[in-house]
């Protein structure tokens, strides 16, 4: 019977050891870099560091851990080419059928305004590859990159004995866009940290948004709608009380918030409909502006 294995390799370790359990019950073999196997084998599973599989030992203070052809061909390798599976037989590379991994915190590093030496420190690279390893061979080898993800994989694996491929694909398509969106976010904390100052007209500009708060509604009522900000900005209000926002809602803030730029020093009042300033003047007190 064949061995199917997953390389678990995690600095989030939330709800890594209840689905590492599941794979190893239904008989997996568990590979995995240094600090994720230690974690692993104080919940008591079985585990091979992938140091033991490669025959080298990590460098560079930790950062060469998993680049390796060993690791590499055994996710790259398509399992129905002649070519690949001679080269998998002759380098003696073990199949790798699922990688399990997320990424250093780069956003928290950044937007704790780190030295630009700790912030290098935070770029991930070997779980960056891994992650765009797998997913370019879905069919092959699942490539789950988010905790919230690994219920949906375990579930399948018991009832279905193996991850569809609807799943495999959209684990996919989530691991390139997970790692996009990490690229921008480097992009703009290392523009920040060393005062990068981009051209006027630059020739590319990665535009990376984050999903910060669902509305209550789009433009009208029936409509879904949620705001996304820039990578490492953060919510610029705090809502003190009422409803959750809608969309109408923040185009009228912003809105107001262009009015009284207008307004300068001048006592005044504003008033917004629909996005649309209504009435604007200034007072001696506020009162005396809206009654203008």
């Amino acid at each position: 019977m064949k061995v199917r294995r997953a390389l678990l390799s995690v600095y989030d370790k939330t709800g890594i050891t209840e689905l590492a359990k599941t794979l190893t019950d239904l008989g997996w073999e568990l590979l995995s870099s240094s600090g994720t196997a230690e974690h692993l084998r104080k919940a008591g599973l079985l585990v091979t560091e992938v140091a033991d599989v490669t025959g080298y030992p990590h460098i560079l203070g930790g950062r060469v851990k998993t680049l390796h052809p060993k690791v590499f061909g055994g996710i790259l390798a398509r399992r129905e080419n002649g070519g690949d599976l001679k080269d998998v037989e002759e380098h003696d590379l073990p199949l790798i059928d699922m990688i399990v991994c997320n990424l250093y915190p780069f956003e928290q590093a950044a937007k704790k305004h780190l030295p630009l030496d700790d912030l290098l420190e935070n770029i991930d690279i070997g779980g960056v590859s891994l992650l765009r390893a797998a997913a370019k061979n879905y069919r092959q080898v699942v490539a789950l990159m988010e905790p919230e993800d690994y219920p949906t994989v375990a579930e399948e694996l018991r009832s279905e004995g193996d991850v569809t491929l609807p799943t495999r694909e959209q684990l996919a398509i989530k691991a390139f866009a997970g790692t996009a969106s990490y690229d921008g976010m480097i992009v703009s904390g290392l523009k920040e940290t060393t005062g990068y100052a981009s051209p006027a007209l630059p020739a590319k500009i990665p535009l990376i948004l984050q999903k910060q708060q669902t509305l209550r509604y789009g433009e009208n009522p029936h409509q879904e709608a949620a705001l996304y900000l820039p990578a490492l900005a953060d919510l610029p209000w705090e809502q003190l009380s009422g409803k959750p926002l809608s969309y109408n809602n923040i185009l009228d803030a912003d809105c107001a918030m262009r009015g009284c730029a207008l307004l300068q020093n001048c006592c005044g009042a504003l008033v917004i409909k629909h996005t649309t300033p209504c009435g604007m003047a200034c007072g001696e007190t506020p009162f005396e502006a809206y009654e203008r």
